[in-house]
């Protein structure tokens, strides 16, 4: 039997269950829907993967002298939201005052930097033209521009400079996953394992060492509990979409890593991360049944069902919930996050502030001298609309639409690996979530790496007719001619 005819017995059976229960209590109705949808959609899974060779080929690691690509986005993933000392306000690094954890960023960053221009190679053949990456920069230069009319000129330009260090090495890990053929794996399976037992050890170090930020809520020292839940959901999200095939970590070991994160989110108590892991698991269902039909299908019923379970379950905790026992007024107001945006709003006058705001970072100054308690806007657009006003947030736009239809369109992912595509996609819709009510897209962050890691497979297809395609002897860029099928497959409208 195929998968349609699975999806037919299975929408039968559950629409009898429906009527049969249609007289019991909506609870009972909706956990039968999720038992039976439960069942039938491994049974489905099953026989797909028992009637389809399987063909694996383990992942190879990064070419040898471009190792450091991991590293480097890992340290830049974790490194950028890790605070050494203490009793700062916003206002010590707008003054020139430098402290443990900016001079370790500008480290990273700054070496990171080196090793790009070390690596560097010209623009040949296979590699991304400049018109393909201009979306990964408009906004970026703009902050720097901002220097000139900023209210901190200083935090400004040395942001904005650390900003351009992202999308360069977007740009070669880029030309590594053409060299490497191999659908983007290598990248991520390196990038990917590092960060996790790196999380893993940080996530100890607060077990072991608590640091309970409002009392109850878990964070290692020096960090916020929404940077350590935004962390796990990057490690949980690819724990169980890359799998072994890409990670390379067989079940006893990705199970336990699921549960270990799985419980350490739970007490990290992140309202707006069970949002994001919801909608992420959303979009992951919806574009993994591109490749099988049981996820979009029963995979989505599932999904619904379970979250009809545990709305009813939950009922009118919800609020409670939303806003940490500060009932509906809390939970309404984003525990006060959308006074903050008004009061932020307030100070915006002239037409030069909505336009160009009053300089790339000014929020940490301006909200700090209304809101003592916040030293952002505790969100991504508000903050980037105060700092380079409404040009730079359509500029910033311009570069998630660039990426999220990158990673989306089915004819310009067809050099990705079909599970590197899937998580792509679905990292993407995590940190777009996570980053409405937190400024992490638009400053050096987690986040904001992310996008520029995933801007890596949009900017990894061809954006010209190849002549040559570039691989790697050691550390340098050899050309060796494309095969018949890397010609053929290369007749597909242009990225822009």
């Amino acid at each position: 039997m195929n998968g349609r005819a699975f999806v037919l017995v299975s929408a039968i059976v559950i629409a009898g269950l429906v009527v049969l229960a249609s007289a019991a209590q909506p609870i009972v109705l909706a956990a039968l829907v999720l038992l039976s949808a439960g069942a039938t959609g491994i049974v489905l899974i099953m026989t797909q993967r028992a009637s389809v060779p399987h063909e694996e080929k383990r992942a190879v690691g990064l070419p040898k002298g471009h190792r450091w690509i991991a590293v480097s986005w890992f340290l830049m993933l974790l490194v950028s939201e890790q605070r050494f000392t203490t009793n700062r306000s916003p206002l010590d690094a707008n003054s020139g005052s430098v402290s443990a954890e900016i001079l370790v960023e500008l480290l990273v960053y700054g070496l990171t930097a080196l090793a790009i221009i070390r690596h560097w190679e010209p623009a040949r053949g296979t590699a991304s033209a400049p018109r393909d990456v201009r979306p990964l920069f408009a906004w970026v230069f703009l902050s720097i521009l901002s220097t000139s009319w900023s209210v901190v000129p200083l935090f400004s330009f040395v942001r904005g400079m650390e900003l351009i260090v992202p999308p360069l090495l977007a740009i070669h890990s880029a030309r590594v996953i053409r060299s490497q053929r191999d659908g983007g794996k290598a990248l991520v399976r390196a990038t990917f394992r590092l960060f996790i037992f790196g999380l893993a050890v940080l996530c100890a170090i607060g077990w072991v060492t608590p640091w309970p930020y409002d009392g109850n809520r878990f964070a290692w020292q020096g960090t916020h509990p929404l940077v350590v839940s935004n962390l796990l959901g990057l490690a949980l999200i690819a724990l169980v979409i890359a799998g072994k095939r890409v990670l390379g970590f067989p079940w006893w070991v990705r199970l336990p890593l699921i549960a270990y994160f799985g419980i350490t989110l739970v007490y990290c108590q992140p309202r707006t991360d069970y949002v994001a892991i919801g909608f992420a698991a959303l979009t992951g269902l919806w574009f993994a049944g591109r490749y099988r039909l049981g996820y979009r299908t029963i995979g989505l019923l599932y999904y619904l069902a379970g979250a009809g379970v545990f709305f009813a379950i939950v009922k009118g905790q919800i609020f409670n919930i939303a806003s940490h026992g500060g009932g509906y007024q809390n939970a309404a107001t984003f525990n006060g996050r959308t006074t903050l945006w008004q009061l932020a709003l307030q100070d915006t006058h002239t037409i030069k502030d909505w336009l160009v705001g009053q300089g790339y970072g000014s929020p940490r100054v301006k909200i700090y001298s209304q809101a003592a308690w916040s030293g952002s806007a505790h969100s991504s657009p508000i903050e980037l609309l105060l700092g380079i006003g409404l040009i730079g947030l359509l500029l910033f736009l311009w570069e998630l639409v660039f990426v999220g239809h990158g990673l989306a369109s089915k004819s310009r992912t067809t050099h990705l690996d079909s599970r590197v595509q899937v998580l792509a996609i679905t990292l993407f819709a995590f940190v777009i979530v996570h980053g409405i009510v937190s400024s992490e897209l638009v400053v050096p962050s987690s986040s904001c790496t992310m996008i520029s890691f995933l801007a890596s497979f949009v900017v990894a297809r061809r954006a010209t007719r190849p002549e040559d395609a570039p691989t790697f002897v050691g550390s340098r860029v050899s050309v060796a001619p494309p095969t018949d099928e890397e010609r053929d497959a290369f007749a597909l409208p242009p990225l822009w």
